[in-house]
């Protein structure tokens, strides 16, 4: 199985005119190979900007059925998940994920405003399900809390005043739709 993914938007303030740094397209291909029938052994790469040292990454990972409805997914460097399908519609998760991107925003200065980047990681747990309506149409709704992050303000620039630091503990949530074709 090949996966191909892309995930393009707008990851700025737009508080000006946006040029080729306010969008960005976090995207991976990924690949699936089944020795057995209940283990999937996954390799590819991805490109985000998760890590800011190193947007280009590669993907390593399984998906093993430990017992009929019970999967245990890794795919390093950035999640992990235990779940239960108690049927083929339906699943429940237990997990932990690595998160974050780099948006462009405008900075105040003695100038004026000035660009500068905003550099955003972030550690989450979360229990989590998700639900298949048909084969082209799922559901998932995750929540669970921010275990660690850390952030980072920076324009690059020699007098810039770099605001950096750790993120406090928080509610995470999110739910995603999918559709297949």
């Amino acid at each position: 199985l090949m996966e191909l993914e892309t995930n393009p938007g707008i990851f700025s303030d737009l508080e000006d005119s946006p040029n080729h740094k306010d969008f960005d397209f976090p995207s991976s291909a990924l690949f699936s190979y089944r020795p057995v029938d209940n283990f999937f052994f996954k390799f590819g790469v991805r490109y985000n900007q998760i890590y800011e040292d190193a947007p280009w990454l590669p993907y390593l990972g399984f998906s093993w059925e430990m017992f009929e409805g019970v999967r245990l997914d890794l795919l390093a460097p950035e999640y992990i998940e235990l779940s239960w399908w108690p049927s083929a519609a339906t699943a429940f998760s237990f997990g932990a994920e690595v998160q974050g991107a780099q948006y462009r925003v405008r900075a105040s200065s003695q100038t004026g405003k000035q660009r500068a980047n905003l550099q955003v990681q972030e550690v989450i747990a979360y229990l989590g399900m998700t639900h298949r309506m048909s084969d082209q149409l799922s559901i998932r709704a995750r929540g669970g809390v921010v275990l660690a992050g850390d952030y980072d303000l920076t324009t690059g620039a020699e007098n810039f005043d770099n605001a950096e630091g750790a993120l406090s503990q928080s509610f995470y949530a999110d739910v995603t739709f999918g559709f297949d074709w």
